[in-house]
């Protein structure tokens, strides 16, 4: 094992850690708000205790969720992704996906620390204030009508309380679901990141064992992006495996074989980020250029091919292939 499959061993590790600290976090902090609403004597005592588990518990989850965040950067590097592999493929659909839900936890937690905990605090202030004048005046006989009006305003005060314990909770659920999700994104990431590409020793005993249907090679010809040539690609026996590929150029303009080329194909897989084969072309003494590669897995290929000219100019198409 090199050094780098045992960083990107690791970094997928630490993810995976990150993912369950941050769903044990969330969920701890709601067994506890629960706990602290049957245990608590009071209002008072049940704000304030929730007060601190906030402080503890929502620091917990925002620092997952960054670190998280921030790992996201070596994750796609080490995939070789691209913009369009990103928007394409199940690992970087799951990778936005992942993206998202850790912004909308960032969002949610930044609500509870900036907005929910500071109104939370100053009502329980505001509590305490009107209990030690009601305590106050029953003490000093004070008249019905105050002793009334203080009551209302204790009566009031633990609503507002209450309410906004439920507000909190509320929000402290949607952050639970969030958690779910980002776990379960990032065991799809971990998986199409970490599958083999390349069919195992069994897979390969069945397949030599197994006959297979004869297919017929994939032939596509397609114009250069700047329409100085025409590109026909041909790809033998047009399946998972080995396969020969042989390009052959005519000049769009004067309709000839071009013979004094370099070319080289840059194989893509589409449907799992598996990186991006370069397979340089050698001319075959035919007027065509050719090459032996391999398509280690069935589905969605991208075929990016390359023309170099003798002016030193780089010519390019795009071949999209399906195989199986």
């Amino acid at each position: 094992m090199n050094a780098f499959t045992s960083l990107h061993l690791l970094i997928t590790v630490l993810v995976a850690l990150l993912a369950m600290f941050l769903l044990a976090g969330q969920c701890r902090l709601l067994l506890v708000m629960k706990r602290v609403r049957k245990v608590a004597p009071s209002i008072e005592a049940r704000t304030h205790t929730s007060l601190v588990v906030l402080t503890r518990y929502t620091l917990i989850v925002e620092i997952s969720a960054v670190l998280l965040l921030l790992l996201t950067i070596p994750v796609v590097a080490f995939n070789s992704l691209s913009w369009q592999h990103v928007f394409t493929t199940t690992f970087g659909k799951s990778l936005i996906l992942e993206t998202l839900l850790l912004l909308g936890i960032c969002i949610l937690g930044l609500a509870l620390s900036a907005m929910f905990h500071p109104h939370l605090k100053n009502e329980l202030h505001k509590y305490r204030y009107v209990q030690k004048r009601y305590h106050h005046a029953s003490m000093q006989t004070e008249t019905q009508h105050k002793m009334s009006s203080l009551e209302q305003q204790l009566i009031l005060r633990e609503e507002r309380l209450t309410a906004t314990l439920r507000h909190i909770t509320q929000l402290a659920r949607w952050v639970l679901v969030i958690a779910i999700g980002v776990v379960l994104c990032v065991s799809l990431t971990t998986i199409f990141a970490t599958l083999p590409t390349t069919p195992t020793k069994a897979a390969q005993s069945n397949t030599s064992n197994t006959p297979r249907t004869a297919m017929s090679p994939f032939v596509k010809t397609v114009t250069t992006t700047d329409n100085q040539y025409r590109v026909t690609l041909t790809v033998t026996p047009n399946r998972f495996g080995a396969n020969t590929f042989t390009v052959r150029v005519v000049n769009a303009t004067t309709d000839t074989l071009a013979t004094n080329v370099h070319a080289s194909l840059a194989l893509t897989m589409l449907d799992m980020s598996m990186g991006t084969d370069i397979l340089p072309l050698q001319a075959d003494g035919r007027g065509q250029l050719s090459g032996k590669g391999s398509l280690s897995m069935a589905g969605n290929w991208q075929i990016l091919i390359s023309i170099r000219t003798p002016d030193a100019v780089l010519h390019v198409a795009t071949v999209m292939l399906w195989t199986i």
